[in-house]
């Protein structure tokens, strides 16, 4: 007589473990806000987070806007100046190198201004470059560094006649919204990790322009200001 296999016992929990783990494994991956970027150049990151108002690229952007749209428009303005005194062109050639030269002095202040910034800031986590810390330690310096160029970010800068003061010059009313540009976008640049920093010694070389090519640096290079 030919006898009948009975079905094996159904095991309900082991298929419902199962069922579970093919779920998690077979769920799409939740989408990162990461995009590989090409225009970032001479950094060693290949991706950057697009949520970062302030990721490389986007500084990048900003700056190169100073010197295609500020720059041509200070330039037309000194040439208005200069009609007015009759087209002298010494008088445009001077306030041109004027020009020139705030540019490269509000960069600068900017970038001495952020290190130091980010020197109390250690001092106030009681961190020191020699010291070893735990990986919270420096998350948290990393936080606080990068919502302090948030808030520059979104901070609308208009205070460049302070600044003009400390710095002890006198120059024309024109040059103090492309001086509260250069400052504001000085101070980004100086808050990325690590800083962008500008190459003046290629500043002859970068198309007759102001605004000289951006290099990645440690801070200061020790010119004086």
């Amino acid at each position: 007589m030919k006898r009948h296999m009975t079905d094996p016992q159904i095991d309900h929990d082991a298929i419902t473990a199962n069922s579970s783990y093919l779920t998690k494994v077979h769920t799409p991956c939740r989408k990162i806000s990461v995009e590989a970027s090409g225009e970032i150049g001479c950094s060693s990151k290949i991706f950057e987070d697009v949520n970062n108002p302030c990721r490389e690229s986007e500084l990048r952007k900003s700056y190169e806007k100073l010197g295609l749209n500020a720059w041509p428009k200070c330039l037309q303005k000194i040439k208005g100046i200069s009609k007015t005194r009759r087209g002298d062109p010494a008088d445009e050639k001077n306030e041109k190198e004027i020009a020139e030269r705030m540019i490269k002095r509000v960069f600068k202040k900017a970038l001495i201004d952020m290190e130091k910034k980010k020197e109390a800031m250690k001092t106030l986590f009681n961190l020191s470059d020699s010291a070893v810390h735990n990986k919270k330690q420096l998350q948290c310096m990393e936080m606080a560094v990068q919502n302090l160029q948030r808030l520059i970010l979104y901070e609308k800068f208009t205070h460049y006649q302070d600044i003009n003061k400390e710095l002890g010059n006198n120059h024309p009313g024109y040059l103090c919204e492309l001086a509260d540009d250069c400052y504001k976008q000085g101070c980004l640049m100086a808050l990325h990790d690590p800083p962008l920093i500008l190459d003046w010694n290629k500043k002859k070389d970068h198309c007759g322009c102001p605004f000289p090519p951006i290099k990645l640096g440690e801070g200061h290079d020790g010119e004086s200001i």
